[in-house]
């Protein structure tokens, strides 16, 4: 679910993204979730998002991340520095621990590095290298990194589903008060599906309707499987609860 966004003009990012990035992520964690307590946050990101000086903020903070970084980022191993891609597993091996290291070396940080592989839709094996603050075991660290993909779905669902990707709004305000209306579109289809999984078996079976069972996971996002199960079945909303109320004048001033 979306809690916290923040939009930008395109003239504002250019040259600061990092430096909004990081301030965002510092907003989030001090005032979006101060509540909240540290031992329960993981934040998981894709390469984009490996950069030393976040790992930085990301300690300071206390909070635990999980991130892909690339093949070409240099560790300190085997008595040399190295880059990722040369650390190639062995036979069958699909997972493993690298210990602590030293991270990047144009600016070292000690981290511990996971190595993990897996086939895509295309049957190719693909290597993934997660770095963390903590020491998490390789099949923890991909476990928890794989939760990104119902995050993704999620993001996807809002661009896409709802409206986002097509409106054209150049407005920066514009276009946070329509992202709040998508917001609360997923809110409400958050609120009927998580309801709705809670009756067991019959939910199951009509999600089959709509969504192939993968194993490990599901190509359709929960607000996606429901927007297609709405849309055939309206005795769905009687999962939703109509006595919860929306402030619609929250500012983040007053969060929390």
């Amino acid at each position: 679910m979306p809690i916290y966004w923040h939009a930008y003009e395109a003239k504002v990012l250019k040259g600061r993204r990092s430096q909004l990035e990081r301030a965002f992520v510092r907003t989030l964690f001090t005032r979006v979730l101060r509540e909240l307590a540290r031992p329960r946050c993981r934040l998981t990101a894709d390469r984009g998002f490996a950069d030393v000086w976040r790992f930085d903020l990301l300690d300071e903070l206390k909070v635990a991340f999980i991130i892909r970084t690339k093949e070409s980022v240099k560790v300190y191993a085997e008595r040399e520095w190295r880059k990722l891609k040369t650390l190639r597993l062995r036979g069958n091996t699909r997972r493993r621990s690298l210990g602590r290291l030293r991270y990047c070396e144009s600016s070292p940080r000690r981290l511990y590095l996971t190595q993990s592989r897996a086939r895509n839709r295309k049957g190719q094996w693909g290597l993934w290298w997660l770095v963390s603050n903590r020491h998490f075991s390789a099949y923890q660290a991909c476990d928890e990194y794989a939760r990104r993909w119902g995050c993704e779905c999620g993001f996807r669902d809002a661009k896409d589903l709802l409206g986002l990707a097509e409106a054209r709004i150049k407005n920066a305000r514009a276009y946070a008060r329509m992202f709040t209306l998508v917001a609360i579109a997923l809110l409400l289809l958050a609120i009927i599906g998580c309801v709705f999984l809670q009756t067991g078996q019959a939910a199951r079976a009509r999600l089959r309707r709509v969504s192939s069972d993968r194993g490990t996971h599901s190509e359709l996002s929960l607000f996606s499987a429901m927007l297609h199960l709405l849309k055939h079945d309206v005795g769905l909303w009687n999962y939703l609860n109509p006595k919860a109320k929306l402030n619609l004048e929250v500012t983040l001033q007053n969060v929390g």
